[in-house]
């Protein structure tokens, strides 16, 4: 849908690659390279399985508060997967953008998904997290919408399913980009069909529109 592209950064659609170069469809040429992942049949043409050992996918160019308005700024990601285990943590990718992680899994209580953002009062970090309502091995659209200035708010297949209120969230480069590459045994471990990042705060309609 033509409103869908206003403001969108990146688009990784796992089917559009050449080899393990993965296209980005959005025009502005932020390509992808897998490092171990293999491409698998999903619903909606193609994914890639990643093993939760060592199977992640390089990027660059998203980690900049500018590109999103500033410390202050606005963005939005949404990315269709399925995990194979939601017990353990699954990092799905760090410096996505101008954030830290989004991961799922065992945050508390596995099934949940989760961001960590920057707090720019403390210095420390806030967490926006959803309910445990994501299941093994069943596909599941994820969408973090933040606006620094007021909070943020995540997505299950499009319907909201977790806010945090707060204006202290700061847009931040921690410095490394990578998608499914987490420490110790976080890594992680299903399929990954789509990928989208936005520099702008996504509307209802908009995010209806993600889950056709």
């Amino acid at each position: 849908m033509p409103f869908l592209y206003q403001g969108l950064l990146a688009k990784w659609d796992l089917a559009y690659h050449v080899g393990d170069f993965i296209l980005d469809r959005s025009g502005n040429h932020r390509n992808a390279s897998l490092q171990g992942a293999t491409f698998v049949p999903s619903p909606n043409g193609e994914a890639a399985q990643f093993d939760g050992v060592d199977d992640y996918m390089t990027f660059s160019d998203l980690r900049d508060p500018e590109l999103y308005g500033g410390e202050d700024g606005a963005f939005s990601l949404s990315t269709r997967l399925r995990v194979a285990d939601v017990n353990a943590v699954n990092t799905v990718c760090f410096g996505c953008g101008p954030f830290s992680s989004l991961a799922i899994g065992n945050l508390g209580a596995p099934g949940r998904a989760w961001a960590r953002l920057f707090n720019q009062v403390t210095l420390g970090s806030l967490w926006p997290i959803t309910t445990p309502a994501i299941a093994d091995d069943t596909w599941v659209e994820v969408t973090l919408v933040v606006d620094a200035t007021s909070g943020a708010r995540m997505y299950l297949d499009c319907e909201l399913d977790g806010e945090l209120d707060n204006p202290d969230i700061g847009l931040r480069d921690y410095g490394y980009s990578s998608f499914g590459e987490g420490s110790g045994d976080a890594w992680f471990e299903g399929e990954v069909e789509m990928f989208r990042i936005w520099n702008r705060v996504l509307t209802d309609v908009e995010i209806d529109a993600l889950c056709p």
